[in-house]
């Protein structure tokens, strides 16, 4: 993982997991029970604010090396001829991205909520 840049994508797609993860839980375990997906078992936004302040928090200091950037390194090429020389490092593309981080983290979360 490349730890020269902050990947801010990363960072605001899993603020918007725990958030979307909040409703789900309030929809799928209160049965929609407060009429409101920002209330939880409470009729106050107070739970609902934790999750928003606690989720950038968790991403830094957990190790959460899961979701991918596009300035982490993908692969390396080596020639043939001369290796240490010729050695070329390639980022991950845009839809290597969405792929791993929507469909293949993202699908997982879902299911584990």
């Amino acid at each position: 993982m490349n730890t020269t840049y902050l990947p801010f994508s990363t960072l605001v797609y899993y603020c918007l997991a725990n958030i979307f993860g909040f409703m789900y839980v309030n929809i799928s375990n209160l049965n929609f029970y407060r009429k409101n997906l920002l209330f939880s078992f409470h009729m106050w936004y107070r739970d609902f604010t934790l999750t928003v302040i606690f989720a950038p928090i968790f991403y830094f200091v957990s190790t959460i090396v899961t979701l991918r950037s596009t300035t982490d390194v993908a692969s390396t090429t080596c020639s043939d001829v001369n290796i240490e020389s010729s050695c070329m490092a390639r980022p991950y593309t845009h839809w290597q991205v969405f792929s791993h981080n929507f469909l293949a983290w993202g699908t997982c979360y879902v299911i584990g909520l």
